[in-house]
């Protein structure tokens, strides 16, 4: 008799269990759906600020001494690139993929975008006044 009530405890406790985890799940799918969509809206308004940024360098380009131009080119180019790719993983890839690999990739492409327009920067700081 002892047994049939253990094996009742038993079922009980593993559906409790299971209803629990069922419980995390939906949490942790909640708070990945938060945290993406948060990360979203900044990566869309970095790709924004980047895209006005390398809007307003091709307006500066002839004003600028040719040295300067084509010392940029390289760094213009690969932000161009890397705005490109921002942009395509945002429609393609980035409601696919779970919040740590949106918010790896994102850092990868910020660290990206900061390393070219500082490049870009310490050239236009060359031009003589």
């Amino acid at each position: 008799m002892s047994g049939g009530e253990e094996t009742g405890t038993d079922e009980s406790s593993n559906e409790n269990e299971d209803e629990a985890d069922q419980k995390d799940t939906k949490l942790s799918e909640k708070a990945n759906n938060i945290l993406n969509e948060q990360l979203y809206k900044r990566m869309v308004a970095r790709n924004a600020e980047i895209q006005e940024i390398l809007d307003q360098v091709q307006n500066l380009v002839p004003l600028l001494p040719i040295e300067v131009v084509n010392d940029n080119d390289k760094s213009v180019n690969q932000l161009k690139s890397a705005l490109v790719r921002g942009q395509k993983y945002a429609v393609d890839d980035f409601v696919e993929s779970g919040y740590g690999e949106n918010l790896l990739f994102y850092q990868k492409l910020d660290s990206l975008y900061t390393l070219l327009l500082n490049q870009i920067n310490t050239n236009l700081k060359k031009i003589e006044t």
